[in-house]
Parts: structure tokens; C-alpha cells; sequence
């Protein structure tokens, strides 16, 4: 049906929309499975509780106000960490970390758990 929307009816969304979007327009059941989502940073995990499962105010909330607080993780749209992310585990050199050298010289390519990367938007390649 996904295929049937975008290929053959040309219809288009956002990647986060389509998925539940077709589910409710041909009336099936959506399921949510939850996906990890990674940081650039360690988060104190009080923190990431009050920031992103409690803010205080309505304008604190990650999705309005407190948007920056996503910037670092992996599935977001506007975020630059999942095309680092991406581009090291290819083996690139990404922000001075990462590429051929440090992986034969090192413990060896980035090795993932399973992650929903935001889909990434540019990609540049090795630059080694």
C-alpha cells in the first residue's frame, strides 16, 4: 500500500508520517514499536527524564521550545549526529574521529547496535 501511495499515486510525506498516515487512510492497525534512540552525549539520567518525559512547562518540551535538546540524536530531522553517525560506521572520518586509520590502528570498524537512523540527507563520502 506504501508503495501504491508514493510510487503510483505520487503521494508524499514525512518519513516519521507515512507509516501510520497509510495504516489510518485504508484502516488498518498501527503498531508503535519503539526504537533507541542514541545521543552524542551522556545524558545525567535524571535530566534526560525531566527534559524529555516531564518538562515543567508546555514550551520546555522537546517538541516545541526545547527542540535543541534533540539536536544530538539520532533520529531527528534536523539533527547532524545520525549522517556522523552513519558515515563513521562506513568507516569515514567524521569530525576528526574514525577512518581507515584509526580502524586498522585501533580495535577495528564501529560495531552498532540495532538504531533507526533519521534518514540522512547528504552524504559526502570517505574524505581520507
Amino acid at each position: 500500500m506504501m508503495h501504491k501511495e508514493t510510487y503510483r499515486m505520487r503521494h508524499s510525506m514525512f518519513p516519521e508520517m507515512i507509516h501510520p498516515s497509510i495504516a489510518l487512510h485504508h484502516g488498518l492497525k498501527a503498531v508503535y514499536a519503539p526504537h533507541p534512540m542514541y545521543f552524542d552525549r551522556v545524558w545525567p539520567l535524571d535530566f534526560l527524564q525531566r527534559t524529555f518525559n516531564r518538562p515543567q512547562k508546555p514550551h520546555e518540551s522537546p517538541f516545541g521550545g526545547g527542540e535543541h535538546n534533540l539536536l544530538g540524536s539520532s533520529f531527528y530531522y534536523n539533527a547532524g549526529f545520525s549522517g556522523a553517525l552513519w558515515r563513521r560506521w562506513w568507516g569515514y572520518r567524521e569530525n576528526n574521529e574514525g577512518g581507515t586509520k584509526d580502524e586498522v590502528g585501533g580495535t577495528g570498524r564501529m560495531c552498532l547496535r540495532s538504531t533507526l537512523f533519521h534518514p540522512v540527507k547528504k552524504e559526502r563520502g570517505p574524505t581520507e
